[in-house]
C-alpha cells in the first residue's frame, strides 16, 4: 500500500500545490500520544514503535518473500534489498500519516472495516460472509485478525486521505492535450547509418601501435583466478544419478555431512578428520571458475561460493548435486598480465575493432558537423558520399514503427523543426547514426476525443500519488522522529 507514498513530486504545479494541502492540516498539525518506551526502537512525534511491533512487521515481511520464493530465499537477497530499515521505514510513514489523518478528522470506524471484510469474496461461501472460514483463512496465512483488521483499516484510510486531496489533483483539458500530443504526434527522421564493419581495416598491424594498444589496456586481458581445492562429498548413494535427492534421502545425507563438518571443527582441521575417519579426501589441480572439474560443472552457485573462499579458509556445509560437499581452499593464483605473444589474437582483434569503431565514429562526427554548416542534410551527404534512409512516421509509443534501435529512436524524438539536429551521433551495436528531423504529423483530433476520459483517469492517478508522496515528504519534515541506531545494525 505505501509503494505509491514514495513516489517523490518533481513538477512546478506539484511543489505548490503541496503548500495548499498544508493550509489543510497545519490547524491540527500533526498529532502525538503515548512517549516511547524502554523497548522503543523509534518515536513518531513521541508516539513509539516499540521492538515488539518492528519484529512482528519484519517477520511478515520476510514470510511475504519467502511466499513468493517458494520456501527459500535467495543469498544476500534481504541484505540487497536492506530490508531491515525498508520495514521501519513503512512503519515510520503509516505513523506519520494516521498521526495527520487522525487529527484532521480522516478516521475510519470499526462498522467499515467490518463492511469491507464482510463482502470480501475470499470468507464467503453461497453469498453470506463466515466467521469461521474467515479465522481459518487468516490463520493458514499465519495472520491474526487484529492484523488484518488493522491492515484494512489502513487501506481505507489511504483510500479516503487520497480522496480528500483528489481535489489538489485535478487535470485540465489542456494537460491532457499536451500530454496526448506528447505520445502520439508523429515523426519522420532522415538518417546516415555508419557500420563499424565497413570501416574495418584488414591490412598489416604495426608493432609498435599494437605493443602500446596492448600496454594501455593490460587490464583487459588479465588471466582468470585459479584455485586448488581438497574436499570431502556425502552423497546419498541411491540416487548419485539423479539430480534432486528425495526428501528422506536428501534428510539423512544433511545429518550425515552435517555430523562430519562439527568433526572437522572439533578436530581442528579437514585433514585431521579425515585419517581420524578414514573418510576419502578428493583433491583437485588449480581450475578457473569458467573450467571448473567435471564434478562441479553447472553448479554455478557453488562455484561462485568456492571462488568467494580465500587461502586457507574451509567452507560451511555446501549443497551440490546429489548430496553434499566440505571445501578447504588450499592454493590461490591471483589474476595476471599475461605475455602479449599468449593473448596476441585477442589484442589484434580488439586493436582491429578499437580502431574501425573510431573511424565509424569520426566519419559520423564530420557528417553531422558539415550537415549544420551547409543547412542542407542532402547536401552534406551527398559531398561525404553517403546513403541517406528514411523511416516511417512514428510515436514515442510505437518507436519500433521507425525500424531504428531502441537508443536511437528515442534520441530523434527529441528533434523538430527548430531543432532538426542532435547535439551529438547517436551509438547502437557498433553503428553510428547521424539524425535528421523531416517533418511531423499532429495526433488525431478523434483519437484524442476517444481517449480523452481515459487518459484523465490515468493522469489523475499519477498526480493523486505525486499530491500523496509531496505531502507525506513534507509531514515526515516537520514531524520529530528518532531511531534507535544500535537496533538497526
Amino acid at each position: 500500500m505505501l509503494n505509491l507514498l514514495r513516489s517523490k513530486a518533481q513538477s512546478t504545479y506539484i511543489q505548490g500545490t503541496i503548500l495548499i494541502i498544508v493550509l489543510v492540516f497545519v490547524f491540527w498539525g500533526v498529532g502525538s500520544s503515548q512517549k516511547g518506551g524502554p523497548d522503543a526502537i523509534a518515536t513518531v512525534n513521541d508516539q513509539s514503535i516499540s521492538a515488539r511491533q518492528y519484529q512482528k512487521n519484519y517477520t511478515q515481511t520476510i514470510n511475504r518473500y519467502q511466499e513468493q520464493f517458494g520456501g527459500t530465499l535467495p543469498a544476500g537477497l534481504l541484505e540487497a534489498l536492506n530490508l531491515k530499515q525498508q520495514v521501519l521505514d513503512q512503519m515510520i510513514q503509516e505513523m506519520v500519516m494516521q498521526q495527520s489523518a487522525k487529527e484532521a478528522g480522516l478516521i475510519v470506524s470499526s462498522d467499515e472495516i467490518r463492511k469491507v471484510i464482510q463482502n470480501m469474496e475470499a470468507f464467503r461461501a453461497e453469498g453470506i460472509f463466515k466467521l469461521d472460514r474467515y479465522k481459518t483463512l487468516l490463520a493458514s496465512s499465519r495472520m491474526s485478525t487484529t492484523n488484518f483488521e488493522n491492515s484494512v483499516r489502513s487501506d481505507l484510510l489511504n483510500t479516503k486521505i487520497i480522496g480528500h486531496l483528489s481535489r489538489f489533483a485535478r487535470i485540465s483539458d489542456s494537460e491532457l492535450k499536451d500530454r496526448f500530443a506528447f505520445d502520439n504526434d508523429q515523426l519522420k527522421l532522415e538518417y546516415v547509418a555508419f557500420h563499424v564493419d565497413d570501416f574495418r581495416n584488414s591490412g598489416p598491424i604495426a608493432e609498435q601501435e599494437l605493443e602500446a594498444f596492448f600496454a594501455s589496456r593490460k587490464q583487459a586481458y588479465l588471466t582468470e583466478p585459479q584455485v586448488k581445492l581438497r574436499y570431502i562429498t556425502f552423497l546419498n548413494k541411491q540416487v548419485v544419478e539423479s539430480s534432486q535427492l528425495s526428501d528422506q534421502g536428501k534428510d539423512l545425507t544433511f545429518q550425515l555431512a552435517n555430523q562430519a563438518y562439527e568433526g572437522i571443527i572439533l578436530a581442528g582441521s579437514l585433514d585431521k578428520y579425515a585419517a581420524s575417519t578414514a573418510t576419502p579426501v578428493q583433491k583437485t589441480d588449480y581450475f578457473t571458475q569458467s573450467t571448473p572439474p567435471t564434478t562441479m560443472a553447472e553448479q554455478p552457485t557453488l562455484l561462485k561460493t568456492i571462488f568467494a573462499l580465500k587461502k586457507g579458509e574451509l567452507s560451511s556445509l555446501l549443497e551440490i548435486k546429489g548430496g553434499y560437499a566440505i571445501v578447504y581452499l588450499d592454493e590461490v593464483k591471483e589474476p595476471q598480465v599475461p605475455p602479449m605473444a599468449e593473448v596476441r589474437a585477442r589484442v589484434e582483434k580488439d586493436f582491429l575493432d578499437d580502431q574501425a569503431k573510431t573511424r565509424a565514429r569520426n566519419a559520423a562526427v564530420a557528417l553531422l558537423t558539415q550537415a549544420k554548416k551547409e543547412a542542407s542534410f542532402i547536401a552534406a551527404a551527398e559531398k561525404t558520399k553517403s546513403k541517406v534512409l528514411e523511416t516511417s512516421f512514428f510515436t514515442r509509443s510505437q518507436q519500433e514503427a521507425s525500424g531504428l534501435p531502441g537508443p536511437v529512436a528515442a534520441q530523434g524524438l527529441k528533434l523538430s523543426a527548430a531543432s532538426p539536429y542532435a547535439k551529438e551521433v547517436g551509438e547502437n551495436g557498433g553503428t553510428f547514426y547521424v539524425l535528421h528531423f523531416k517533418e511531423s504529423k499532429p495526433a488525431s483530433e478523434a483519437a484524442f476525443a476517444d481517449q480523452k476520459e481515459t487518459l484523465r483517469k490515468m493522469l489523475t492517478q499519477e498526480k493523486q500519488k505525486q499530491v500523496m508522496g509531496a505531502w507525506l515528504a513534507y509531514l515526515q519534515s516537520r514531524a520529530k522522529i528518532t531511531t534507535d541506531k544500535k537496533f538497526m545494525e
